[in-house]
């Protein structure tokens, strides 16, 4: 299980043996949302970046910036492509390939 905090912190957990896993330490400002595809994180969060994580060993892998805070989300592995939603009402499709 995968959790985020307002500070930026995002914190896996193994919910089978009740442990704690690892910190995912890089955001700076408060999570919006979260999307696991395969073997990766994609976290959003007020400091207007997406980051992508490996999900097994909590290292950010990629570090996406954007102008405004971004809210929400969704990777499609079929076309590659990142779709993110941010605070000035744009939704934007990135091209994880480029």
């Amino acid at each position: 299980m995968f959790v985020g905090y307002e500070d930026g912190l995002i914190t896996c957990w193994d919910l089978t043996n009740k442990k704690f896993c690892y910190p995912m330490i890089g955001h700076t400002n408060r999570i919006n949302d979260f999307t696991r595809v395969e073997q990766f994180l994609y976290s959003s969060a007020n400091d207007c970046t997406v980051r992508q994580w490996e999900t097994d060993s909590g290292v950010c892998r990629n570090i996406y910036k954007f102008s405004d805070p971004i809210s929400v989300t969704r990777v499609n592995l079929e076309t590659n492509f990142m779709f993110t939603a941010s605070w000035d009402k744009m939704i934007r499709v990135v091209d994880l390939e480029k």
